[in-house]
């Protein structure tokens, strides 16, 4: 398996945290009133799992990263704090290949749908309507634009630290959605009654 992640995990946090900290507060919002356990899919660094953990308290988090390049600083953050150490599972595996709890009080996709295939986008769509409790959320955003066009490249991000500028670009290529257009935003999946 290749990872995607092997030249760039290293300036990922530090590129992306503008971005991340726009998201906290929503993220917050969006996850007010869950349980656990909840699976961060995507963890990268931990920086979302983080905020997982200050949004909902006590609850068990599962932080699934297959990227090992990314997955490097996770279980770093995760031991910087005792409370963390007794609530946060880190798994190296592919999400749709994890051994996820049998329910969840939420799934957050922060910035990941993009890394699936459509038919892994599919299992996205349908894994919380099997594993959300009642009254869990499944939580994601996507990200401009909502059709399959090509994004030019563009600088997304540039970032002074000590005597070294960094500069993040970034473009892309459309790839077709198993349901077609959708809203850039963030989303919250409400799970029913079992």
């Amino acid at each position: 398996m290749t990872d995607e992640y092997e030249r760039s995990a290293e300036f990922v946090d530090v590129l992306l945290a503008p971005h991340r900290a726009g998201l906290g507060p929503p993220l917050s919002a969006a996850l007010r009133g869950t349980t656990g356990p909840i699976v961060d899919v995507g963890a990268g660094g931990g920086q979302g799992t983080r905020v997982i953990a200050n949004s909902v308290a006590e609850a068990e988090i599962v932080a699934v990263e297959p990227s090992m390049t990314s997955r490097t600083t996770l279980p770093a953050r995760v031991s910087e704090n005792a409370e963390l150490r007794d609530r946060v599972t880190v798994l190296p595996e592919h999400l749709l290949e994890a051994a996820l709890p049998h329910r969840l009080g939420a799934l957050v996709a922060m910035n990941v749908i993009g890394h699936f295939d459509a038919a892994g986008r599919q299992a996205i769509w349908t894994m919380p309507a099997d594993r959300l409790a009642p009254g869990g959320r499944a939580v994601l955003n996507l990200e401009p634009p909502g059709a399959p066009v090509t994004v030019p490249e563009s600088r997304f991000a540039d970032v002074r630290i000590g005597r070294r500028r960094y500069e993040g670009r970034d473009r892309a290529e459309p790839v077709p959605s198993p349901i077609g257009p959708v809203e850039p935003g963030m989303h919250v999946i409400n799970g029913g009654d079992a």
